[in-house]
């Protein structure tokens, strides 16, 4: 997500709202602390 940020940061956008596709890039485990609650790479 940090990464996602510094590049919004340089072509200068600032959106209200990202939306994910599960991708494993963004998301390693499911449900890891609790439903809904998700580990993060």
């Amino acid at each position: 997500m940090h990464g996602l940020s510094k590049a919004f940061h340089y072509f200068c956008g600032d959106p209200k709202q990202v939306l994910g596709d599960n991708a494993k890039a963004l998301v390693i485990e499911h449900y890891v602390y609790g439903e809904g609650k998700h580990r993060w790479n």
